[in-house]
């Protein structure tokens, strides 16, 4: 047997060269790009209300919906508004009100928020009629040549709309203790 030869070393060490000097201009050309390593944020989850999303798409949505409407917004104050309005919605679900499908659309949603305000917070709203007499003697100028049958139910639907927002404020606040909330802003 024939123990291999100086050619044959020879073909060996010269082509062992030939790899790593190959292996060394690759990676000299490969480290010379620049590598842009930054990525763009496309979509990531901004808020997490109990089992329900917000995505940062839907944040900037709304952004830019209230803006075209003229309306100056807070990102931090949207995002709260947006948080509140899930609430009211898994709700309003927990009370049957609305269909699975109302939920997907902005109006539909809209529509089952108010309806569920209306029959579990507006519909315990009672003026007692001496509240309402006193508002009229009180705001007389607001309402001048009416008298008081005439401007009974606007009055009575300002102080039933200033308790709403009251309690409701509460019911909101009472939610969110109850809720996991997570915003990531």
């Amino acid at each position: 047997m024939k123990v291999g030869t100086s050619e044959d070393d020879a073909v060996t060490t010269t082509s062992l060269r030939a790899v790593a000097l190959v292996s060394c201009l690759f990676f000299i050309f490969i480290s010379t790009f620049p590598v842009n390593t930054h990525g763009k944020v496309l979509e990531r989850i901004v808020a997490i209300v109990n089992d329900d999303i917000i995505l940062l798409s839907e944040l900037n949505d709304a952004l830019d919906s209230a803006e075209k409407s003229g309306k100056e917004v807070n990102k931090k104050e949207l995002l709260s508004d947006m948080v509140d309005r899930i609430l009211l919605l898994q709700e309003a679900k927990k009370f049957r009100i609305g269909t699975g499908t109302a939920y997907k659309k902005e109006q539909d949603a809209q529509a089952v928020i108010k309806e569920f305000i209306h029959i579990k917070i507006r519909a315990f709203i009672h003026i007692p009629q001496k509240e309402i007499e006193e508002y009229y003697r009180t705001h007389r100028d607001g309402y001048p040549g009416k008298s008081f049958f005439e401007a009974r139910d606007e009055i009575e639907n300002i102080l039933v709309n200033e308790r709403l927002k009251t309690r409701l404020r509460a019911y909101i606040e009472e939610l969110r203790a109850k809720s996991y909330i997570r915003i990531q802003l």
